[in-house]
C-alpha cells in the first residue's frame, strides 16, 4: 500500500520534527518503518508518542516513561 501524504510528528523530549504517513493506535509509521512509538507509564497506562530514540531512552532508564505514582497520589480530595 502507497501512501502519497506525509505528515509531521514533533517529539515533545527532543523536538525533532519526524515525516510519518500511517499512524496506528499512538505510533507512527513511514513507509511500514516505525518512526514514533506510544509509551506506557508505570502502571502500563498509555502515556505519550515519542520518537523511537526517545522511546528508547526513556524506557533504559526507568522501564517507564513519567514518574511513578500510586492509587494514593491519584486522590484529589483532601478528606480521604
Amino acid at each position: 500500500m502507497k501512501y502519497d501524504f506525509e505528515m509531521d510528528f514533533e517529539c515533545p523530549v527532543c523536538k525533532s520534527t519526524i515525516k510519518y504517513n500511517e499512524g496506528v493506535r499512538g505510533n507512527y509509521y513511514l513507509h511500514g518503518v516505525p518512526v514514533a512509538e506510544l509509551t506506557y507509564d508505570c502502571h502500563n497506562i498509555p502515556f505519550r508518542t515519542l520518537c523511537c530514540l526517545c522511546a528508547d531512552k526513556v524506557y533504559a532508564e526507568k522501564g517507564y516513561d513519567g514518574e511513578y505514582y500510586t492509587e494514593l497520589d491519584e486522590c484529589i480530595d483532601d478528606y480521604y
